[in-house]
């Protein structure tokens, strides 16, 4: 580090935004259309000792610096009106992260100086920007680039999948080099995922309310920085590690974006970053009350602006710079539809003009949740350039019908079918659609088999958190139990949603941890457990379900090894059938019946489908004999058996279970 007494600038570039290492020193670069000067604070440790006045060319701020290197602290402080009332927020004691920071020293201290609305100078409770060097050796490692066809998805958290891993170092847990370990990434292999998709590794805080209550924000929805890590986790290297050995092993990597939100909050919360720096740019300012209000389309406090210049482009820059520095294959965008409310409409968002246009883009998985909580937040089936959504009508389809709800049959064909009705017009077909039963926000799947009604009494909030529409059932117990009939009846359950999920229309969705049984205690909103209810306890999980984990492992390998099954055309009457118990074709009264909770499918590639919601067995007629073989049934305890099926025109289907034969 140069002696900072002997500092030398050059009036610098505005481009790249950021800290950018050069041969003789750093560029410095920030963007803000209503500031009116930025000053450059460079540290050494935690003590300012230069304030340097930025160069300005248009919006842009900018400096170059002689003789600075990697590892060097700064910070910027910005001066301009204050004035909230017009959505003005400057305020030169307070300290500003760079938006565009890689890397961050320290920790957010919460205090009341570091709102901006008093003059206390708040350095010493923010974290530092860092110069880094990205530089990293990838020996030529290549992306694995699986066709979305045969893509298996596998939601997970960094510290959830390693704490409590029995064969992770205790130096490792919590950590990249945790989640990149042999024994994790054998798993995964052994198991047939293809993607795993981490929950947000980018820079996050806890907020003040959860540190009072001793808790803190486990899953990391409360971004404080679109480019640094969140350093809990480990280094940029050591993510970047992370990344190369899965691609190494044919795995891709997706993450967990949340772009549709900030950590700063309302116009009650605290100044880190964007605030201060062009807060009408970065954030929706109400246009039905005084501009000191946010849009709070998130339920966070704020909704981030993609309809400004900053704002786009901070998002489209932070995309391409995981995807190309850190050779990252896609990402699933939190509450997408808060990205879009800009002055287009869904279908001329300049956020999907942007990405459908940029080349550099162009091979990533992209992965929407469509909906927020802001007026017309539900936007499922509305994301048609390059995306595919989280279907949440799958979701719930798939649980009402395995529950007994009445009425459910026809909306659980459409899903299965590859929900036509909803993504008919989209890029990837039946592919656009993301199936899962079951994410990290709700209940694990054995929860879901396991209670009636949620249990969030350790997040301290009284239980009235967490969604109340669970769909969910305990079959007789609340909770744990030792009674074997129950016990098999869930696992039963489990088997018959694993296994539309996996064979359905679609690109399937694991969650972590559900291929072991691990349970949460009932708690359906772990945001706030970062202990043994939001960790995955290996030992105990493994000990109890192994017969469910080798059941999930058949399932990927039956979808894989018929391939044809999987495709982006939907299920139509070209190419699939759809029958009653009776053995004649579904009509129109017999798909509005509401105790009818059983199907028979024939597609057309020789497979046959007979599920039975019912609490009793179904000896399902079949519109005409066959010869073939019964290669599932979830009613088995070897559900692979592959039992010969001689000609016949009826098959029995005992209670809650599917049939699927294959034809000769």
């Amino acid at each position: 580090m140069v002696s900072l007494n002997k500092i030398k600038t050059l009036r610098g570039e505005t481009s790249p935004l950021g800290a950018s290492i050069k041969r003789n020193g750093v560029n410095f670069s920030i963007a803000s259309k209503t500031a009116q000067e930025v000053y450059l604070c460079l540290f050494s440790e935690e003590k300012e000792t230069h304030k340097i006045k930025l160069h300005k060319t248009g919006h842009v701020f900018h400096i170059f610096v002689e003789g600075i290197k990697a590892g060097q602290l700064y910070g910027y402080r910005a001066k301009g009106q204050y004035l909230p009332e017009k959505g003005l927020r400057f305020n030169f004691n307070k300290l500003l992260i760079d938006p565009y920071a890689k890397e961050l020293y320290g920790e957010i201290v919460h205090t009341p100086d570091n709102k901006d609305n008093n003059d206390t100078d708040n350095k010493n409770n923010i974290p530092k920007s860092v110069v880094i060097d990205t530089n990293f050796d990838w020996e030529e490692v290549l992306k694995p680039q699986t066709p979305l066809k045969d893509t298996i998805i596998y939601e997970s958290h960094i510290k959830g999948m390693t704490m409590l891993h029995p064969d992770v170092p205790k130096e490792h847990k919590g950590k990249f080099l945790g989640m990149c370990h042999d024994s994790i990434i054998k798993h995964l292999k052994d198991l047939g995922i293809t993607a795993i998709e981490v929950m947000p590794i980018q820079k996050f805080i806890s907020e003040e309310f959860l540190i009072d209550k001793k808790l803190s924000n486990y899953w990391g929805y409360s971004p404080l920085n679109y480019f640094s890590i969140h350093n809990d986790y480990g280094t940029l290297n050591e993510f970047k590690y992370m990344v190369k050995k899965y691609h190494e092993n044919g795995l891709e990597v997706i993450m967990d974006v949340v772009y549709n939100h900030t950590c700063e909050g309302n116009d009650e919360g605290a100044t880190y970053s964007f605030k201060g720096i062009d807060n009408p740019s970065y954030y929706i300012l109400a246009k039905d009350a005084i501009a000191c209000n946010y849009e709070n389309h998130t339920g966070c406090g704020n909704s981030f602006n993609i309809d400004s210049e900053i704002g786009l482009k901070i998002v489209i820059d932070s995309i391409l710079y995981f995807s190309e520095e850190c050779k990252i294959d896609g990402f699933r965008f939190d509450l997408a539809t808060t990205l879009l409310r800009d002055l287009g409409t869904l279908d001329k968002s300049r956020l999907l003009t942007e990405i459908a246009s940029n080349k550099k883009l162009a091979n990533l998985k992209l992965i929407a949740e469509p909906w927020d909580i802001g007026p017309n937040g539900y936007q499922l089936g509305r994301f048609k350039s390059k995306f595919c959504e989280w279907n949440d009508s799958f979701r719930n389809g798939a649980r009402a019908f395995w529950k007994g709800d009445e009425c459910e049959v026809k909306n659980f064909a459409k899903n299965i079918s590859g929900s036509e009705n909803i993504f008919k017009n989209h890029e990837h077909g039946a592919l656009s659609s993301i199936n899962f039963i079951t994410s990290h926000d709700g209940f694990t799947l054995e929860d879901l088999v396991s209670y009636n009604d949620k249990h969030n009494d350790a997040n301290l909030e009284e239980n009235r958190d967490g969604n109340n529409y669970n769909l969910s059932c305990n079959y007789g117990i609340e909770g744990k139990t030792s009674n074997k009939e129950i016990n098999k009846l869930r696992l039963r359950q489990k088997k018959n949603l694993i296994t539309t999920n996996i064979l359905s229309k679609g690109v399937p969705m694991i969650l972590s941890g559900d291929e072991v049984g691990n349970s949460q205690s009932g708690n359906n909103n772990a945001y706030c457990q970062d202990n043994a209810i939001g960790w995955i306890n290996w030992d105990e999980v493994k000990k109890q379900d192994c017969e469910f984990y080798n059941f999930i492992k058949n399932i990927i390998k039956f979808r894989k090894i018929n391939g044809k099954l999987i495709n982006n055309d939907f299920l139509t009457p070209n190419n699939a059938k759809w029958y009653s118990s009776t053995g004649d074709e579904m009509t129109d009264e017999c798909w509005d019946t509401p105790y009818v909770k059983h199907l028979n499918l024939i597609t057309d590639n020789k497979f046959i489908f007979l599920f039975n919601s019912h609490t009793e067995d179904i000896e399902f007629k079949l519109p005409y004999t066959v010869s073939g073989k019964i290669i599932l049934d979830t009613y088995s305890k070897d559900s692979f058996n592959k039992k010969i099926l001689n000609i016949s025109s009826s098959v029995l289907v005992r209670n809650r279970s599917i049939v699927v034969i294959k034809i000769k």
